[in-house]
């Protein structure tokens, strides 16, 4: 007997008895392989209670009943299993996959339909797809969609990367030709982190979250892009907004002399702003100042100057909308933070004789350290009412007054930044011009008998007289303790240098002291005299410095009340309110 070559359908011989058995297992073949139509193909072990005529692929690595039979076509026939063997080209329906396979010689391949994907043991799109990549997906982009909540979905895309333990990875990797060169997610713990590989061998930790507090961990080095460098700032700015500030990271500043910046535009919550002071001259931040606009503002608990090559790191609160100070500069002390006392150059100069006087460029805080103050040029001013700039007059109200002591201060202008210069009878309050809120003491000087300055030179914080004044010279006829006003500033404490000497009528002494000590005190120390011994002729000339009150004056005692003592005034030490 022979069979049929594409069926395998059995021939009836001739001559052959009980026809019907041929017969009827040629209809069994032809009824399961006509119109064939498939449960599934996923199946390697037989159902338990399969249905009459019940079609399967048998799906690999088959058990049981199917052993063997991979691929095949599985029929319950009669009781029992029956199996075609497939052969090329032969088509069938999955029911389960709603879709039309072929078989190829070796597998059942998808030829159409709505096949489901649903546990398929790989799946590739434009590639094939193997272990471990069991999909893979060849394409220059992919798109995932949200399925809209009108349409039954929650509107939501979540991707997500589930790994079987701790100790395990989870990760996103980034290629260069299959290279390694960067990758994130849980790599072999539960800690977020992003490694990067310059040639997917040698890994480099950049970063990692800690998954119980979120802090953020930097194992390696950061750099800030976005560096903008504006042009010198040369008055004080309110809501600062340079060019690119909005996109920068770090601005770079420099300013002709010391200047305040009371605001910052650009806020906005979280926002870091690095600043580098790359010039020669401080910058202050000033604090809570309403020269700026409320959300320009800097709230730095005292106002913060940034020295020459020094920076500061700020961060915007965007509930409190105020910059605020995360590191760097140097706090100050008052209200507004400026170096207290910070005073340098402002050198005064007389050729004495003259209405005239001299002030050298330079740079002070003022008595309240709100703000930094630069006279940015060399001025002279007069005897004359006060009048803005040089040469101008100096004096804040009345008329100039011969053998007179007069204060030197340099005031600002807050609305417009002009500095200049004026003299007052007050050492702490002068009268000040229209607008003018600012000043600094920053001398002292005396008109002559003729309403002209005695002539004096500066070096420093010490003044000299060009000639020395004699403040006592006759004996006091006592052994008591005696006050002398001698030729400094009143209105201020002052170290006074003396030179002191004396005339004796034996072993006289004689001490000066300061009125601050004890008077009992300074008698009492050896230290503080000065040796009058002798008969008729001056013993001694000494140079001292003693401390004097607000009223310019010192004490002094002889120990014989025939002693004559000489003290002369040769200048004068003013710390100009630097020792605050």
């Amino acid at each position: 007997m022979t069979d049929t070559p594409n069926l395998g359908l059995p021939y009836i011989d001739g001559s052959q008895a009980q026809k019907h058995v041929t017969h009827n297992e040629a209809l069994r073949i032809l009824d399961a392989a006509i119109q064939i139509g498939v449960l599934d193909m996923t199946l390697a072990a037989p159902p338990s209670s399969p249905a009459e005529g019940e079609r399967h692929v048998v799906a690999s690595g088959a058990t049981g009943a199917w052993t063997g039979q991979d691929n095949t076509i599985a029929t319950w026939q009669d009781g029992a299993w029956a199996f075609l063997a497939p052969k090329t080209g032969w088509c069938i329906w999955s029911a389960a996959d709603g879709s039309l396979f072929v078989f190829d010689g070796t597998a059942w391949l998808g030829a159409g339909g709505t096949a489901s994907l649903d546990n398929v043991a790989h799946l590739g799109v434009n590639m094939a797809a193997s272990s471990p990549n069991r999909l893979s997906v060849k394409s220059n982009a992919a798109l995932l969609a949200a399925i809209d909540a009108a349409d039954g979905g929650t509107g939501d895309m979540r991707v997500q990367l589930s790994k079987e333990g701790s100790a395990n990875t989870a990760s996103v990797f980034f290629s260069d030709n299959f290279s390694g060169r960067a990758e994130f997610g849980l790599v072999g713990d539960d800690i977020f982190k992003l490694k990067v590989s310059p040639d997917g061998s040698t890994w480099t930790e950049a970063f990692n979250i800690d998954q119980g507090t979120g802090n953020l961990t930097l194992a390696r080095g950061l750099s800030l892009t976005g560096v903008i460098s504006p042009a010198q700032i040369t008055a004080d700015q309110n809501d600062y907004n340079p060019t690119d500030l909005a996109a920068a990271s770090v601005v770079q500043i420099s300013a002709d002399a010391p200047r305040n910046i009371s605001g910052l535009a650009g806020g906005a919550e979280g926002r870091c702003l690095t600043i580098i002071n790359v010039g020669s001259q401080p910058v202050t931040l000033l604090n809570e100042s309403t020269s700026s606009s409320a959300s320009s503002r800097l709230s730095l608990g005292g106002s913060m100057t940034i020295a020459a090559k020094q920076a500061a790191i700020l961060r915007y609160d965007g509930t409190a909308a105020r910059w605020q100070a995360i590191a760097g500069g140097t706090a100050g002390a008052g209200a507004s933070g400026s170096i207290p006392g910070y005073l340098t150059g402002l050198t005064l100069s007389t050729a004495g004789g003259s209405s005239t006087f001299g002030i050298a460029a330079g740079f002070a805080t003022d008595s309240s350290n709100a703000s930094m103050m630069a006279l940015s040029s060399a001025y002279s001013k007069t005897t004359s009412a006060w009048a803005v700039g040089s040469a101008n007059g100096a004096l804040d109200t009345g008329t100039i007054t011969a053998s007179t002591w007069y204060h030197v201060f340099l005031i600002k202008r807050t609305d417009t930044g002009v500095v200049d210069v004026l003299i007052s009878l007050s050492a702490t309050s002068p009268t000040l011009p229209t607008n003018y809120t600012l000043f600094r003491r920053i001398g002292a000087m005396k008109t002559d008998g003729s309403s002209k300055w005695t002539k004096f030179s500066q070096l420093g914080d010490e003044f000299l007289w060009d000639a020395a004044v004699v403040n006592v010279s006759t004996s006091p006829g006592t052994t008591a303790i005696q006050t002398l006003t001698v030729t400094t500033p009143p209105g201020v404490q002052t170290t006074a240098i003396l030179n002191a000497a004396g005339i004796g009528t034996g072993d006289s002494r004689g001490w000066v002291f300061s009125p601050d000590v004890n008077s009992a005190g300074a008698l009492a120390s050896t230290g503080s005299t000065i040796n009058f011994g002798g008969s008729g002729t001056i013993q001694v000339w000494s140079v001292t410095r003693v401390r004097t009150n607000t009223s310019a004056q010192v004490k002094y005692a002889m120990t014989l009340s025939s002693g004559q003592p000489i003290i002369t005034t040769a200048g004068w030490i003013d710390d100009r309110g630097k020792l605050q």
